[in-house]
Parts: structure tokens; sequence; C-alpha cells
């Protein structure tokens, strides 16, 4: 794991002669850039240092038309360094990188004043007491001052000193951005002859390795890539960990990548265009339009241009009513919707500039990427919305807030907010109240449905409710027979003597893989239509159309032997077939059976484990139906 630093400054004043003389490496890698002698997009530098660490640098263009790009490399860094040139001061470029520092947060840094042998002892120290007078106000606050001449090599021994000890003050600190898996926000795309497309970026979070599948996000349909090869400062290497990382990559999702573009393997980074945020006004407001208007937010419909890692794309911000709430430390926040998704997750830092004239207007973090929609938005109180920007991104509070503020868990979270269950629970008992002897599947729907009525469409919503029926059931709240659901006590009338004996002849006719018709075994065993159907709501046979069924018991075991085949390669009928034992007839039926109930999936090589392989359990045994009437 290395630091990644990132300089900062007005145009000419030397940020790229300082890595230079720190590194060796000539951050100037465009002949543009060469030839003009201006940093005109993002550079990068390496420094190895004595004990065997390595510092990354991020060189950005100092020009006032290229801060877009200056903060594609600004976004993904830990500290910074302010380039201050001795004979010049802060000039118009050095207030405005410093305003976008302070909007990123960017808390540690080093303030370099440059040409230090060009000016007069008193001009250097005047300077110096300007830079720190500077950086006071700003998350820059305290960052030692060190003046250096990068053409003689004065300072510089100082400067690698202070930047020994940032490197150890950013390494104690939490990272800016929680390890929730690996993220490489992408800043440059291009081929290599004879080895294919390479990409680079600052990776975050969890390492990377040779091999690796990595979602591209955002993508207009589901991409992945795989890593063939990862290089650090220009070497192999088996795995990277957070720092400036090179990946040669492959897969349907190249021809898609660009900067801005997210490889990741987080699930928590999602492609959304609508965004809840919390803003951070400016500690210090120096753009030319708004003078004296620093700790101000902008107005609703403002037009902005969101920066984000190193994605920049223009939008709206919505300021009004449920979208507005005032946060405690003076903040407050909006709902940014972008005119096409980003890579985004919950506690990303991101600058808001307006377009035009160009200035930056406010710093703020992602409180929720996905935000409520529909009727699920009237869960959004004020105080719910500054429950869910006190807590860091991914910790227990901010878990809590999200399920308070949607009502129900989402993406790879589960549950229901305490109210909506105690809700649903109600619904559900009502309903088997008012109709004992429910289907389960009917009461599910009805389910279902109050849900929606609660919170909106929710992905997985039907899961949930019958998730909520077995626990009911398990406490003893609701009683199942069969298929059914009837409140505790109630008894449905068992079938006769006789009657049962046939729905047990009935049964065992079933009891083998390859069952004759029913019409066939009904007539056989003397069972009437009324005993199979009371076989059928006590699940002790599973009927597939009518004339096809399997005594439960033997239906499970071909059900689960179907999920452990498909768990390893996709499933044909041929291969399930051979397994079995049985027929093709037999076969299809079961597959088309386990597609739309979703235990398998049916994919173009076979069929795989659907979203509900795992409820196909042994706690699924068969309810016997009611004794017989004596």
């Amino acid at each position: 794991m290395t630091v990644v630093i990132g300089t900062a400054g007005h145009i000419d004043h030397g940020k790229t002669t300082v890595l230079r003389a720190l590194t060796g490496i000539d951050a100037d890698r465009l002949p543009e850039e060469r030839a003009r002698g201006m940093t005109i997009d993002v550079g990068y530098a390496h420094l190895a240092l004595d004990d065997g660490t390595e510092l990354d640098f991020v060189d950005v263009p100092g020009h006032d038309r290229f801060v877009g790009n200056m903060l594609v490399g600004a976004a993904e860094i830990d500290a910074a360094i302010l380039v201050i040139a001795a004979d010049d001061g802060p000039r118009a470029q050095t207030i405005e990188h410093l305003e976008l520092l302070d909007a990123l947060e960017i808390s540690d840094g080093v303030v370099v004043v440059t040409k230090a042998d060009v000016v007069t002892p008193e001009r250097l120290t005047e300077v110096k007491a300007a830079a720190a007078e500077l950086v006071a106000p700003t998350t820059l606050r305290g960052a030692p001052v060190v003046a250096v001449s990068a053409t003689i090599g004065q300072g510089i021994a100082e400067l690698r000193t202070a930047l020994l000890d940032l490197r150890d003050r950013s390494l104690a600190r939490p990272p800016r951005i929680r390890a929730g898996g690996s993220r490489l926000a992408i800043d440059r795309v291009f081929s290599v002859r004879g080895r294919g497309t390479v990409v680079t970026g600052s990776l975050r979070g969890g390492p990377i390795a040779h091999g690796a599948v990595l979602r591209v996000v955002p993508a207009g349909v589901a991409r992945e890539i795989r890593v063939r090869e990862v290089q650090v400062h220009n070497r192999t290497v088996d795995a990277a960990a957070a720092g400036r990382v090179a990946l040669n990559v492959a897969g349907d999702g190249v021809a898609g990548l660009e900067r801005g573009v997210v490889l990741t393997d987080d699930p928590s980074i999602v492609a959304s265009d609508r965004i809840l945020v919390a803003l951070r006004p400016l500690a210090v407001s120096f753009g030319p339009t708004r003078p004296g208007r620093a700790g101000q937010l902008p107005a609703d419909r403002a037009k902005i241009t969101l920066h984000l890692g190193t994605a920049r794309v223009t939008g709206t911000l919505g300021r009004v009513g449920r979208d507005a709430v005032e946060l405690d430390d003076g903040g407050g926040t909006a709902i940014v919707r972008l005119d096409r998704p980003i890579a985004v997750a919950a506690g990303d830092r991101f600058v808001l500039r307006r377009p035009s004239p160009a200035e930056t207007l406010v710093g703020g973090w992602v409180l929720d990427p996905e935000p409520a929609r529909g009727v699920a938005r009237r869960r959004a109180p004020p105080q719910r919305v500054r429950a869910l920007a006190a807590g860091p991104a991914g910790s227990d509070a901010w878990h809590a807030a999200i399920l308070e503020l949607h009502g129900a868990g989402t993406g790879t979270a589960v549950g229901l907010a305490p109210d909506v269950a105690d809700g649903l629970d109600r619904a559900l008992q009502d309903t088997v109240a008012a109709r004992p002897g429910i289907p389960i599947a009917e009461l599910s729907r009805i389910g279902a449905a109050d849900l929606r009525r609660r919170i909106g469409p929710l992905s997985g919503g039907d899961t949930i409710v019958t998730e909520r029926i077995r626990g009911l059931v398990a406490a003893g709240v609701l009683a199942r027979d069969g298929d059914r659901v009837r409140p505790p006590g109630d008894v449905a009338a068992g079938p006769s003597p006789e009657l049962a004996k046939a729905m047990d002849r009935l049964v065992a006719s079933l009891s083998v893989p390859s069952p004759p018709s029913l019409a066939e075994v009904a007539r056989a065993t003397r069972c009437p239509p009324e005993g199979i159907r009371l076989l059928e709501q006590a699940n002790r046979i599973v009927r597939l159309d009518d004339d096809l069924a399997w005594a439960f018991p033997v239906w499970r075991d071909l059900a689960t032997r179907a999920v452990e085949l498909a768990a390893t390669a996709p499933l044909t009928p041929a291969a399930y077939r051979d397994a079995t034992g049985t027929s093709r007839k037999y076969v299809l039926a079961i597959l088309e059976d386990l597609d739309r109930r979703a235990i398998l999936r049916r994919t173009p090589a076979g069929h795989v484990p659907g979203p509900r392989a795992a409820t196909l359990s042994q706690d699924d045994e068969p309810t016997r139906a009611a004794e017989p009437v004596s």
C-alpha cells in the first residue's frame, strides 16, 4: 500500500520541476506538454524511499482551462503538495486549486515555495508567511511550508523529510475510501501492440490480482473484464495493493472503457444518475463571481458539473422540500440529477462546479447512490436524513438509517424496517383470520401487494413476504396445513378412513422416478379427485400438469440432484436424464418446473442454480393431511 500525493498550484510555478527533482521522472508525458513547457493532462511519477517503500505522485495542470483535468487527478489522491513560486506568490490557480482541495476535504499535505534561489531572503520569508495564512482556513491548515529550488537542489532533502512525515500521518488515518472490495477509477486507456488494452488509475479498497474478474461500471448492460496482467511502477506483479496501478485487460467490457469508468468487485458500487448527497460549504470562497459567499450552498435547480473520481458529468441540483435538509455542520442535503449514469457508492467525495462562468460551488459526499422513489419518499423526514448523514458510509448506523429511509434493504442488504415489518405481519394475520385455509401462494401475493403499497416496488419482495410467513408459522402466530395457512387451533376436517387409505396407495404408486400417469394411478388405487386435491394441499404429492405427479420426497430428491449437478456445470436435459435414469419426458417437466420456481435458471448453455436454489432444503417435509374422520 502506498500514499498517492497530488500536486496543485498556478501554471509555471514549478510543480513538474519539483517532481522531477524528487523522483527523476518527467511527469509531462505528452509531446505537446514538453514542447509548450506546460502540463495539459494528468501526469504520474513515483519515489522509492530508503526504507523500501514508495510514494505515488499525480501531477495536475495549473492552467485555468484545464481545471477539469486537474480534478481527474485530485479526486483520487490522499494528500497534496501545494506549490507557490517565491517570485510570483499566490496567484489565481493557486487559490482555485486550494479551493478544490478544500472541497474534496484533502486534509494533509505540504506547501512548497519554489524558486527560492531567485528572490531575497526577505521575499522568501514573506511568501512563506502568506502561504501559511492562505491555507489556514482550509482543510490543509497547519501543513508544513518548505522552501526549495528544484533547479539547484536546495531544500529537496527537507522536502523528502516532510513527505516521509506526511506518509506516516496518512497511513495512520482510516482510508478515504472504505475497503468494501477493489475499485479502480480509470484515468487513462490505451493500447499496446501485441498486448491489447491497458488501463491505469489509483487503486482503492482491496487488492487486484492477476486473473481477477471485475465489473465495468457504468455499462449499458452487465459487462466484465478479466485482468491479464498487473503492473506497479512498470513492474509486473501478481497482485497490487492501493496506489497507482496499470492493468492489461480483456473481455466483453473492454469496448466501453474510458476515463471515468470504474472497474470493481465491490457490490456497493452502482451505476446511478440520481443520488442523494450531503453538501459541504467551502471554508473560503475565492470564486470571481461570489466574493464573501463562503459557507453558502447553491440554490435549487442550479446547473452543475459533478466531478467524482475520474468522472465528470453535468446535471441539476434539487434542493427543495424533502431534498433540502439542513445539517448540523452548516451543510445541507440535495438530490443531484445527472445527464448520464456514473459509478458511485455511498461515502464518495465529490466537487460541484458551475459550468459557466466556471467556478467551484461546494464539496460534498454521497449519502445514498440510489435514493428511494415514489411512495417510499414519504419515509424521508429530516431526522432520518440527518441520521444517514451522521453515520459513516457502510457503518451499522448508516445501514440502519438506509433501512429506515427505504423501508427495506436494498442491494446486498436484506430486511425490513421495523414499522414496515410490523405492518406486514399484521396484514398477513388479518388475511388468514378472515380466510382460514388460504393457500400460501395466494397469501404471499396479498402480502407482496401490501408491501408495495407501503414502500413501492421492491426487488425480491416476494421472497421477503415468504420469509415473513415462515417466521410467523415458526413463532406459532400462524399454522401451516400443507400448502394452506390457518389461524392457530383452526383444524380442517380430515378425510374418511377409506379415502385416507386410497390416498396412501396413490402416494406409494407415485414414489418412483418415472411414475405412471396420474389418471392411471387414480383408477388403480381408487383415489377420487377429492383425495388428489387433499394430497396436493398437504404437499404429499407435487403435480406438474394434469397427468404428471410425483410423491413429494421423490420430487425433492430429483430436484436436489438437479441443483447439485447445475452447481458444477450448466445442466443439459441429456446430462440430467443420464444422472437420474429417467426419460426425456420426465427430465423436461422437472427442469421447466424448477425454472418456474426460480430454483434453476435457464441459460443458452444449460440450467444453472437460480436465486431460490437455497430454499430447496430438507426442512420442506410434507405435512400430512388431517387424521381421518372416525
